[in-house]
């Protein structure tokens, strides 16, 4: 149910808003997001999968 109940919250937010990789110093949008995908690659399973560098992972929301 809990699963469900995450999904439906989600819809609901992103009705509204787009998520974009935050560009840092001289990035455009593609390098951005291909230093977030190196980011999220550099996972390690514990009792869950995490990420090594979540600080790393800088996202914007952007209203549609």
């Amino acid at each position: 149910m809990s699963q469900v109940e995450f999904v439906s919250v989600f819809c609901e937010l992103l009705r509204d808003w787009r998520i974009e990789a935050h560009e840092e110093a001289g990035e455009n949008q593609e390098q951005a997001r291909e230093r977030l995908k190196g980011v999220m690659l550099d996972s390690a399973p514990r009792i869950t999968l995490q990420m090594n560098r979540p600080r790393d992972a800088v996202l914007r929301f952007v209203k549609r």
